[in-house]
């Protein structure tokens, strides 16, 4: 089997299990590898997208996959050499084998798998974590067991939006990931990316940790990976904005003097789609500081996250950051569906949808409007594989989550948060 025919059978294999199976038997493990690499890690840059080429293909029967374009692509300067090294080095191969390397320069293969699937499947770290710091949910044992030591802290109001790292390197390359390490669209961020530009010199040779939000969240989240663009989406992209909250590449600095950098840097900018995360001091008292979070709640926000300001920048999920929210929330997969109850008003609906928590099905059928119940029916195949926002009250002594309600779809990210 070529290595084309395996990523077009991995596509169309909808069984996880099945997909690692195949990866795991593949005859050329070294090509693989590498292909995969290319295909999903942050670190190979190219430089390049797909997007707007306009090269006069010369199909042809070579299926083989010349590895060695990725590196010349790698290095070579200037949008236009990229593509005549592209249109030289591929020329008489399928459309199939162009197709894929063009993906791949895009990172997005789209068949079905994703960094923690293709670890598991060769059984070790092929694609690094992209790494962004990560908060654990508070309670008062793990707050005092991390901030006991402090007299006061950080807390910043949670930004409900799309995690982004946002790389600048020049005016002309600034790149924009997902938490996942995934390129978000350019139509998503064309607006942050030209403030960005138009202020190069205060942010050049930066990565920063920021959130793109919009005041119509969940619309937001349906044009995250939205190509084909219409004038519902360009009105959501119009209302992004992008909250600057750390500096990673800073990151080896404790916080305080991260915090001290970014805000001398605010007051060199100038833009209604940039803004600075405020960092407000609080006394280290775990009642004072729940009080504070319960009166965002009731103002609307989803909480706060309080930060250890002696902490360096982790690539992991941190003690360091705790956030304290109005609910239990977790992100869950969803791997299945079932439709409303015969008889009733959502018979021919979405009744609910089956989940992934701890290697168990968890079903559940609370949260959805009725116009949620028929729009999301129709596209119920497309769910699958996606990750959805759950609260519940509590784990039950069986090991399920007792009354799991929808709250969302999280199609910013690919992988869950256990």
């Amino acid at each position: 089997m070529s290595l084309i025919r395996l990523l077009n059978e991995i596509k169309n294999e909808p069984r996880t299990s099945v997909k690692v199976k195949l990866l795991r038997e593949y005859s050329n493990q070294d090509e693989l590898e590498r292909f995969l690499v290319y295909a999903y890690s942050n670190r190979e840059i190219f430089g390049l997208t797909s997007a707007g080429l306009r090269i006069p293909w010369a199909y042809g029967l070579n299926e083989d996959i010349p590895f060695d374009i990725f590196e010349k692509i790698k290095v070579t300067p200037g949008r236009n050499d990229k593509a005549k090294l592209l249109r030289d080095g591929l020329t008489l191969r399928k459309k199939e084998v162009i197709d894929y390397i063009l993906k791949a320069i895009d990172k997005d293969l789209n068949i079905g798998i994703n960094r923690k699937l293709i670890n598991t499947a060769f059984g070790k770290e092929v694609i690094p974590d992209f790494g962004c710091m990560l908060a654990f949910k508070q309670d008062e044992k793990r707050f005092n067991r991390a901030f006991s030591d402090l007299e006061w802290c950080y807390y910043n109001v949670k930004v409900d939006g799309i995690r982004a790292v946002v790389t600048v390197q020049s005016s002309d390359i600034i790149e924009f990931k997902s938490r996942d390490g995934k390129e978000l669209q350019p139509f998503l961020v064309e607006n942050i990316k030209s403030e960005i530009a138009r202020h190069i010199e205060q942010f050049i040779g930066l990565e920063l940790d920021c959130e793109i939000s919009s005041t119509h969240f969940q619309k937001l989240m349906r044009i995250v990976n939205r190509k084909n663009v219409d004038m519902s989406s360009i009105y959501i992209r119009n209302t992004t904005k992008l909250s600057i909250f750390d500096i990673k590449s800073l990151g080896h600095l404790p916080l305080f003097e991260r915090v001290a950098f970014m805000e001398a840097l605010e007051k060199k900018i100038d833009s209604p789609k940039i803004k600075f995360l405020k960092y407000f001091k609080v006394k280290m008292d775990y009642n004072l500081i729940a009080s504070i979070a319960r009166k965002y709640i009731a103002a609307g926000a989803e909480g706060i996250i309080i930060k250890n300001p002696y902490s360096s920048y982790q690539t992991k999920r941190s003690n360091d950051w705790l956030k304290f929210k109005d609910k239990n929330t977790i992100d869950l997969k969803i791997i299945g569906y079932y439709p409303g109850e015969p008889g009733t008003e959502i018979e021919h609906c979405l009744g609910g949808i089956i989940l992934k928590y701890k290697n168990t099905e968890l079903r559940c059928g609370s949260g959805f409007s009725e116009k949620e119940r028929v729009d999301f029916w129709t596209i119920k195949e497309e769910l699958l594989d996606k990750i959805t926002e759950i609260s519940y009250m509590e784990e039950t002594k069986t090991g399920s989550l007792r009354h799991p309600v929808f709250e969302r779809f999280r199609f910013d990210k690919e992988t869950t948060d256990d």
